[in-house]
């Protein structure tokens, strides 16, 4: 991984076999960020995705198999008890031009990832919303 902080963001590339989500995660916790958003490219394999099913409540998972172009990958950043949590979700395209995307779970840098990333000023978590089973923003605290 490098980086470069610039006056309105930082610009992360990270290295074939990196996975994310745990490199950008272990950059926010090196950095100390609480909160942000990224968008990201690149060329990545053993591409996780999910769909969330709302009538289990469970996500549906799916492994892709060879290498694709990271053709969008967007996200935040929250904690979940106190630690540093990214929430993406990705589009990826095969050597077919077919475009697959979903809730990322998981990759692995093929070629490069190039990812912009700003970092928000403040303490943004994620709690249960018991509606949902999931860990959504809470936006009504006010910790820290």
């Amino acid at each position: 991984m490098t980086y470069r902080h610039l006056h309105t963001g930082t610009l992360l590339r990270l290295f074939a076999g990196e996975r994310v989500p745990e490199a950008l995660t272990d950059f926010a916790r090196r950095e100390g960020w609480t909160s942000g958003w990224l968008q990201g490219i690149g060329g990545v394999e053993a591409v996780e995705l999910a769909y969330f099913d709302r009538s289990t409540r469970e996500y549906q998972r799916k492994k892709f198999e060879g290498v694709f172009e990271l053709i969008s990958c967007a996200g935040n950043l929250a904690m979940v008890d106190d630690e540093p949590f990214w929430h993406l979700h990705a589009l990826i395209a095969d050597a077919t031009y077919q475009v697959l995307g979903g809730h990322l779970v998981g990759l692995t840098i093929a070629v490069t990832g190039e990812f912009w990333l700003t970092r928000g000023e403040g303490y943004v978590q994620r709690t249960i919303d018991h509606a949902t089973g999931l860990k959504l923003l809470d936006l009504d605290s006010h910790l820290r």
